[in-house]
């Protein structure tokens, strides 16, 4: 009878930490939305919201829609492209928004967007010179370098 009742407490430690670790994850301070394919999704709302305009904007660019497609090749089309949008630091106005492959142990980042959530104008991190630049220029950059 010991036994049991000392089995019954243990089990209901765990089932209290288990619910507890739960919430904590829910209550994260920083709203991270990772988007697993978000390319080709159709959105269920009536009325997108301004993370979804944003990503779609981001999803529009050629150079998304081409991480996409060679993701989904190599997966066998099990996978595509995945994005991180991160609401504006202190100080900030736009969104970055991460793009990249969401493998089993982490997230590799292919390109890291700023966008002005007011125009939807894209800027994007050249880890080169770490400098936030145009989409169009850091195309020019990479059109140059080939």
């Amino acid at each position: 009878m010991k036994i049991k009742k000392q089995i019954g407490i243990i089990f209901f430690v765990l089932l209290f930490l288990f619910c507890n670790c739960s919430q904590n994850l829910e209550t994260i301070e920083e709203k991270i939305r990772l988007q697993d394919s978000v390319a080709g999704k159709k959105n269920d709302s009536v009325i997108p919201t301004l993370e979804d305009k944003i990503m779609n904007v981001v999803m529009s660019l050629p150079e998304v829609k081409k991480a996409n497609a060679y993701i989904d090749s190599i997966s066998k089309h099990k996978k595509g492209i995945a994005a991180i949008i991160n609401e504006p630091e202190n100080g900030e106005t736009d969104y970055g928004v991460r793009v990249g492959y969401n493998g089993d142990e982490r997230f590799e980042v292919y390109y890291f967007f700023y966008v002005d959530p007011k125009n939807f104008q894209i800027k994007i991190l050249n880890i080169i010179t770490d400098s936030v630049i145009s989409v169009e220029e850091w195309r020019k950059l990479k059109s140059s370098e080939n």
